[in-house]
């Protein structure tokens, strides 16, 4: 009899735990949702594609210039012409394969439901959708998103000025070492 309600326990928990999986799993989907615009997503695809189309082209163009050197033609301008147009080819076939073949909005919600799954607790998942669906969690979500690119721009223009500075000093010292090493093994100034 005992065994009989600890079966039936254990079903009905497995049952609650089954249940509360799912309503996490609505959640995420919701917030997920509520997140990510389509139309936000589109530059990313484009640039993910051109990432892709340009370490393709580095390592093709690197291998076809080694070919061409080897060949020993006396063609070379004509045949870099005609490369560039395969590879202009190459790049419009490769775009094409990609948005026929990867639905990269489902890839990209994915991957975010994984990271928010990840790093919030089930019970915390409600009060983000709370907060995101309200009008200044709206207005966070399109501010957010251009104050991030402008504190990226501003960072990278103050650590740039820094690292002018740091450089200048350094660079002199290089200098002025080259120069005595120059001079140590005779060579000219």
């Amino acid at each position: 009899m005992l065994r009989g309600i600890f079966v039936a326990l254990l079903i009905s928990t497995k049952t609650i735990l089954v249940g509360d999986v799912t309503l996490h799993e609505k959640q995420l989907d919701q917030l997920i949702n509520l997140l990510i615009d389509k139309q936000a997503v589109i530059p990313l695809q484009r640039d993910f594609i051109a990432k892709i189309q340009s370490g393709l082209n580095l390592t093709n163009r690197s291998i076809f210039e080694e070919l061409l050197m080897e060949s020993g033609t006396t063609n070379k301008a004509v045949l870099r012409a005609q490369y560039q147009a395969v590879e202009i080819k190459m790049n419009m076939e490769l775009k094409k394969a990609f948005a026929e073949k990867v639905d990269f909005l489902s890839i990209f919600k994915s991957v975010s439901k994984d990271l928010y799954r990840d790093h919030y607790a089930s019970d915390e998942i409600p009060q983000l959708i709370q907060f995101f669906s309200t009008p200044v969690g709206q207005k966070y979500l399109v501010k957010s998103k251009s104050m991030i690119q402008e504190s990226q721009s501003k960072l990278s223009k103050a650590l740039s000025q820094l690292a002018i500075q740091l450089a200048e000093p350094l660079q002199e010292t290089l200098h002025q070492d080259v120069m005595k090493l120059l001079e140590q093994f005779g060579g000219e100034q």
